[in-house]
C-alpha cells in the first residue's frame, strides 16, 4: 500500500523541516499515534490505535528513512503488525467463503422478501379491484331499483339520499320550453 497526500502548511520551510524530525511532537499530528520512538538514524517504530467503523486495529509500525532531500522531502518506508491479530483474522474473514455465503444469504433473503412483497401488492391490488366493482354494482343495482319504485309510486317514494338526481336549474327548464320543437338543440344538462 502507498499513501501519499499533499497540502499546504502555513509555516516556514525551516519549521517544517523541524518538526518532520521532531517525533514526540510529529506523533500528535498522525490519527491514532500513541508515540513514535527512534531506534537509529534511519529506523523509527510507532504504537498506533486507529478505530475504522467497528473495528479498531492496534499496531506496532517499522517507519525507516528511504530517501532525504535536506529541507525538501522525506520519503519513508512503513510496515507494521496488528498486536491483536484482528487484522489478519478479519482479512481471512472477508476473503473466505463464510463471508461471502452470509452476504449472499442475507440478499437472497432480501429478494425472496422483496419478490413476496410485490406479489402480495399485486394480490392486494386484485382484491381492492374487485370489491370496488362490487361495490359500484350494488350502488348501480340499488340505485336502478329505487328509479324503478319512484317511476311506480310517484312523489309518495320517499327520497333517499344519494339517490336522488340533482334538481334541473330553471335557466335549463326556462331555455328546454323555448325551444319549442324537438328539433331544435336543447342545452346540456349540468350538475
Amino acid at each position: 500500500m502507498q499513501i501519499a497526500d499533499r497540502f499546504i502548511v502555513q509555516a516556514t520551510t525551516e519549521k517544517v523541516w523541524r518538526l518532520l524530525w521532531d517525533f514526540p511532537r510529529l506523533a500528535g499530528c498522525l490519527p491514532g499515534c500513541r508515540e513514535i520512538v527512534r531506534v537509529d538514524d534511519t529506523v523509527y517504530r510507532a504504537k498506533m490505535k486507529q478505530s475504522v467503523g467497528p473495528f479498531t486495529l492496534d499496531m506496532d509500525m517499522t517507519f525507516k528513512v528511504v530517501e532525504v532531500e535536506e529541507g525538501r522531502r522525506i520519503v519513508f518506508s512503513g510496515s507494521g503488525q496488528d498486536r491483536t491479530g484482528k487484522t489478519d483474522r478479519m482479512y481471512a474473514y472477508i476473503t473466505g467463503q463464510g463471508f461471502k455465503q452470509r452476504v449472499s444469504a442475507t440478499v437472497e433473503g432480501y429478494m425472496f422478501l422483496r419478490s413476496d412483497l410485490e406479489r402480495e401488492k399485486r394480490s392486494v391490488t386484485v382484491a381492492w379491484a374487485r370489491r370496488e366493482k362490487s361495490h359500484e354494482l350494488i350502488l348501480a343495482g340499488t340505485a336502478g331499483l329505487y328509479g324503478d319504485l319512484h317511476g311506480i309510486l310517484g312523489k309518495s317514494m320517499p327520497e333517499i339520499e344519494g339517490l336522488e338526481a340533482p334538481q334541473i336549474e330553471a335557466p335549463i327548464v326556462n331555455a328546454v320550453l323555448e325551444a319549442g320543437t324537438p328539433s331544435s338543440p336543447i342545452p346540456a344538462m349540468h350538475q
